[in-house]
């Protein structure tokens, strides 16, 4: 029995691509990027017309074969691992390669979410290796921008600060919070979560001050896109054209900004007791 299955055509796809991605990035988690208005944020407007324009022509050619979109989002993560271990090896030409896939490999991450959604088979599997796949990207670049520092001065100490900042980021306190409340939601009995509220808002007071600081820093040298292109057009200058030699200096404070984010949840934790006093309404 053959199901029935609706395909889009390119104007329709397109159309609806833009307009639920213009939703999406006008709220937080698109960091508030307007594609009605392109000089708020010129380069975030410009990457994401790439990203969707590319992604159109991509879910467009795959709605009519088997892939999944869970198969995009695996991809995604094995390109974001890929990258870092190119970036890592002292090879010009594969330096070049490594930076081209982070570059566009949000591709992948822009098309996964609408090949599902016009396929009809989006799942939770799908979010949680959406969000994993930009983990590993972001810890994968990291680790191969401190490989290509210390490949560049044949300084070991790279090498240290590359283990320092995963091993920071490992036992980051919050990160452990976040993981531990979800997997007591997810063992929670259905007519337990049924009577709960079905909007939960997390609400913790702070200084006003210390929670600007954290936001400055935090936005500064991010996973974003913004941040690991203008690194790696760094690191392409650096290569093939003259020494960039603050290179090393955003990786410092790369290592610097792990170590005040993780001391700021440990104080978060031990200090504020954010544990307890974070309120579920």
């Amino acid at each position: 029995m053959k199901r029935n299955i609706k395909y889009y055509t390119y104007k329709k796809l397109r159309d609806r691509h833009y307009r639920e991605e213009n939703i999406r990035m006008k709220k937080d988690g698109g960091g508030g990027t307007d594609l009605d208005n392109w000089y708020v944020q010129p380069y975030s407007f410009l990457k994401a017309i790439f990203y969707i324009e590319c992604g159109v022509l991509l879910v467009y050619t795959l709605q009519y074969t088997r892939i999944t979109p869970n198969f995009l989002t695996v991809v995604y993560i094995i390109l974001g691992f890929l990258g870092g271990i190119l970036l890592s090896i002292d090879n010009s030409k594969l330096i070049l390669v490594g930076t081209i896939i982070f570059f566009s490999k949000s591709i992948l991450d822009w098309s996964d979410g609408l090949l599902a959604r016009i396929k009809k088979k989006t799942s939770e599997l799908g979010a949680m290796l959406d969000s994993w796949g930009g983990v590993v990207g972001e810890y994968s670049f990291i680790t191969g921008i401190g490989f290509y520092l210390f490949n560049k001065y044949q300084n070991v100490y790279f090498l240290f600060l590359i283990i320092l900042i995963l091993i920071l980021k490992f036992l980051d306190f919050k990160s452990h919070y976040y993981i531990m409340s979800v997997f007591t939601l997810l063992n929670k009995d259905k007519k337990q979560i049924k009577s709960e509220k079905s909007k939960k808002i997390l609400k913790f007071h702070s200084s006003k001050a210390l929670m600007n600081i954290k936001f400055f820093i935090s936005n500064l040298f991010d996973g974003r896109s913004r941040s690991v292109d203008f690194i790696c057009l760094m690191i392409l200058i650096d290569t093939f054209y003259i020494e960039v030699f603050f290179i090393k200096y955003i990786f410092y404070f790369i290592t610097l900004k792990t170590v005040i984010l993780f001391l700021g949840s440990f104080y978060m934790f031990y200090f504020k007791s954010f544990g307890k006093n974070i309120k579920i309404l």
